[in-house]
């Protein structure tokens, strides 16, 4: 018995490199941040959003992921997503929750005053984990830090 494919066959009977799919709906909360387009910075304010909200709804940060989409006017915004098929309503609750949420994004990029003065992209303590490792070329907490700040106002490092 043969192994291979025969030449005389005017095709390829096995597909490559084709992506298989499912469609499965879930929740979406999409954050427009208008007129900034550094994509490390707002990829890093995604983590510490996705890692902030699993912590305040006592998740696991898997059930949370992020996306960055390019918007009609050409800004990148965040797009958070339920990662449980048919969703299971996080990102409405996280969205309920609103400056609260937002200040605990902050804590996860700020941390301790030794971490502040020492972690100048990511670490272990702040946004390096396992969901987040193979984007770590994406991680600037100090970009993000800095997206936050404008937004909630300035406070001293980790207050």
């Amino acid at each position: 018995m043969t192994r291979c494919w025969p030449n005389s066959l005017p095709y390829e009977p096995v597909l490559r490199h084709k992506v298989l799919a499912a469609k499965e709906t879930t929740d979406v909360l999409i954050l427009d941040w208008p007129g900034h387009g550094d994509e490390a910075a707002l990829f890093s304010l995604g983590r510490a959003l996705v890692l902030a909200g699993a912590r305040l709804l006592e998740l696991d940060s898997r059930e949370l992921n992020l996306e960055l989409k390019t918007r009609l006017d050409g800004d990148l915004g965040i797009l958070l997503y339920d990662t449980v098929p048919g969703g299971a309503g996080h990102c409405f609750e996280l969205l309920v929750l609103g400056r609260k949420w937002l200040e605990a994004a902050r804590k996860v990029l700020r941390g301790s005053r030794s971490h502040d003065a020492a972690c100048r992209r990511a670490c272990l303590e702040c946004l390096l984990d396992f969901g987040g490792q193979f984007h770590a070329h994406l991680l600037d907490r100090k970009g993000a830090l800095g997206l936050l700040d404008a937004v909630l106002g300035a406070q001293e490092p980790g207050s």
